[in-house]
């Protein structure tokens, strides 16, 4: 498969070098939450894909330690010591790179009926402690109320709604060191 692969990338090359590119990027999210097994062989099946010139590969883990209720997920230090290169990437920093963050969302959605207080920013930043999977939660449902609402702006009190909920989730979350299952974190933030 890998020299099937190898074939159609020269191939996909081919076409996206018309239009200036030069390189693929692939990306994998959140490898260490596949069992060690699948691990192993995605990497080893695809050692010439990854060792190509052509193509970037991306992997994203989050930083987890092995204990009871993980055994499936493959210790993140390891798996990164399988790669050249690897960053520590932490949560935004402060307020404006929030905002920064929201105003991309806005334009990537193409959402441009509905305001955002910018005043918004400092909130979610608290709350959310910079955590961009938190923020992203919370944008997510109080855009959804928004919409359901018929309004056409968000307001302070749109977040606020979801306040304690976040705070508490976050809270749990960092005491746990990031071992809480998405689906518990869901479960906090779900809950009305």
């Amino acid at each position: 498969m890998p020299f099937e692969f190898l074939a159609l990338l020269d191939e996909i090359l081919g076409v996206i070098s018309e239009f200036g590119y030069t390189k693929i990027i692939v990306v994998c999210d959140q490898l260490n939450h596949l069992p060690p097994k699948a691990n192993y062989d995605l990497l080893r099946q695809n050692i010439d894909v990854l060792a190509s010139k052509k193509i970037t590969f991306v992997v994203s883990a989050e930083n987890i330690k092995n204990e009871k209720g993980f055994e499936d997920r493959v210790d993140t230090e390891i798996l990164l010591k399988s790669f050249s290169l690897w960053m520590n990437l932490v949560g935004f920093g402060s307020r404006n790179e929030v905002k920064d963050y929201v105003d991309n969302c806005f334009a990537a959605h193409q959402i441009d009926d509905i305001d955002f207080i910018d005043g918004n920013c400092d909130l979610i930043y608290s709350v959310c402690e910079g955590n961009p999977w938190f923020i992203a939660k919370m944008l997510r449902m109080v855009y959804q109320d928004v919409i359901a609402a018929g309004k056409n702006k968000i307001d302070i009190g749109d977040f606020e709604k979801y306040g304690i909920r976040f705070a508490k989730a976050v809270t749990a979350y960092k005491a746990a060191e990031g071992c809480l299952r998405w689906s518990e974190l869901n479960d906090m933030l779900n809950m009305g």
